[in-house]
């Protein structure tokens, strides 16, 4: 089963990934720093400053995107990781004025990584949706959809933008409506105690932070109204969708996601979520003490 920290899972594989290509080329690679501050559908880049006057590089650094991260893990550890990773040790290898996607890169890729050298990625994009801004212009019903770069030039007056037809300055209407949250039909928990606690709430909540949750089923095991209520609390959802599953000789039915706390030798754990991996339902361990 995949991690549930994603984003500890992608520092985990670019470290590897370091030390496959330190141990290929038999020369120190330092780790840089990894942030996940990309937005878009940029899945990662490498990327660094460059001094003109005395030519050196400075402030190299990983750049990956949260989101898509979250959503696409696999592909992020089979494919996004080794090639940024890759742009990072052709750079230090060949210098910077090699062709980013040239032999070099090629080279890394499929003789250190056994990947395939591909230059784009195949992430689902469809949660990494940019803010817009609406404007409009003396055109009848004609509107504009704004990025958040060029809506915070027009704010700071740094930038002004035009209709092409009328000539009128574009005027700010309001924010675009946001893309719909991908929905959890039935949630399922099970901390493998008779408890939850607000840290695993909160771990839970963060999961879930881009899903509207349905309807919750908390595992047999878990007995207080309390819990109840504190996952209805930390996950919005209205304490009546809120259960608690009868009997431990049977799993609940319709469960189209399952958060699973446990540290994968837990027989019982380990049971359920496979049990509820043959129906379909996408699992999560959580690792206790993790995240």
């Amino acid at each position: 089963m995949l991690p549930v920290d994603e984003l500890k899972a992608v520092r985990a594989r670019v470290t590897e990934c370091l030390g496959l290509a330190a141990s290929h080329l038999s020369r120190d690679i330092p780790e840089i720093p990894v942030l996940f501050n990309l937005t878009g559908k940029s899945g990662g880049m490498f990327r660094y400053r460059k001094n003109k006057v005395t030519g050196r590089c400075y402030d190299l650094q990983f750049r990956f995107n949260r989101i898509l991260a979250r959503e696409n893990l696999s592909e992020y550890l089979d494919q996004i990781c080794p090639h940024e990773v890759a742009h990072y040790v052709t750079h230090l290898v060949w210098g910077a004025e090699v062709d980013p996607h040239g032999a070099e890169w090629t080279k890394i890729m499929v003789e250190v990584f056994k990947v395939q050298a591909d230059r784009c990625h195949q992430l689902d994009t469809s949660r990494a949706v940019k803010r817009e801004f609406l404007y409009q212009c003396g055109c009848e019903g004609r509107t504009f959809r704004l990025s958040t770069k060029r809506h915070n030039r027009m704010v700071r007056q740094t930038a002004l933008y035009s209709c092409n037809a009328c000539g009128q300055l574009l005027a700010f209407i309001r924010e675009a409506d946001k893309a719909a949250a991908q929905v959890i039909s039935k949630l399922f928990i099970s901390t493998s105690g008779p408890a939850i606690d607000s840290a695993q709430a909160d771990r839970i909540a963060k999961l879930i932070i881009d899903h509207q949750v349905n309807q919750v089923v908390i595992d047999c095991l878990i007995t207080g109204e309390r819990h109840r209520q504190l996952i209805s609390k930390k996950l919005n959802v209205p304490l009546a969708s809120v259960t608690r599953h009868p009997t431990p000789d049977t799993l609940p039915g319709g469960v189209t996601h399952a958060i699973i706390f446990g540290d994968g030798q837990d027989e019982r754990q380990v049971r359920v979520a496979k049990a509820f991996e043959q129906r379909g339902v996408k699992v999560r361990m959580v690792r206790a003490g993790v995240g």
